[in-house]
């Protein structure tokens, strides 16, 4: 996955506040997205333009552009989209199109990069919301959804294995967790309500075989 993160900086400060509150910043963009499969898309954003003269807003922009729109460096963790300044006193700054602007090419090009979900991930969700969420059902194993959907309306596949692909895929964006059984995929695990299984749950679901509990 990819994120978009706008930065922003109030440009009234000194040069050396601007580049330590940045620097700040950006240290802790690249530390949460030191897992992610694509660089983060960064927009920075200078604020409380409305107090500055032109001349000074113009050497804040060059600190910015100076310091962090570096591109083609070898250890560069984000992708940089631009720099924006708003009059924070204006409703609708002059510049917020350019912000707009620059949002839209951000997702567009996550769009671009990113692969396809498939389309029945969004319909096993809903389904797995309304037959286990909301009936306060924590988890069960993959073979009792799949015998439940071989006569269902969701028009979602029952086999076991086209299922497992299908909640591999909700796992990964944390909407369920998937505790896959390699020796038999249908006694995988689908926890279909995680804060549940972390806070109510109680009593022993995994156990080693020579356990009278090993389910």
């Amino acid at each position: 996955m990819a994120g978009i993160c706008i930065v922003v900086t109030d440009i009234t400060h000194c040069e050396d506040d601007i580049c330590q509150s940045l620097q700040y910043w950006m240290s802790f963009i690249q530390d949460c997205c030191i897992h992610n499969e694509m660089n983060p898309h960064v927009i920075f954003v200078g604020s409380h333009t409305d107090q500055l003269d032109m001349g000074r807003v113009e050497r804040a922009l060059q600190t910015i552009e100076k310091g962090f729109l570096h591109s083609g460096s070898s250890n560069q963790f984000y992708e940089n989209e631009g720099i924006v300044c708003l009059d924070c006193t204006q409703p609708a700054s002059p510049d917020l199109e350019l912000l707009r602007y620059y949002l839209e090419n951000s997702c567009n090009s996550i769009r671009k990069k990113t692969k396809q979900i498939d389309q029945r991930c969004y319909v096993l969700h809903k389904y797995v919301h309304k037959v286990y969420i909301n009936k306060g059902v924590p988890g069960c194993i993959l073979k009792s959804i799949s015998e439940a959907l071989e006569d269902n309306l969701y028009l979602l596949p029952s086999n076991p294995s086209e299922l497992l692909s299908l909640f591999e895929t909700l796992h990964d964006k944390g909407q369920v967790l998937l505790l896959k059984n390699d020796q038999n995929i249908s006694n995988s695990w689908v926890i279909t309500n995680i804060a549940a299984m972390l806070e109510t749950v109680v009593g022993s679901i995994f156990a080693p075989r020579d356990f009278p509990q090993h389910i």
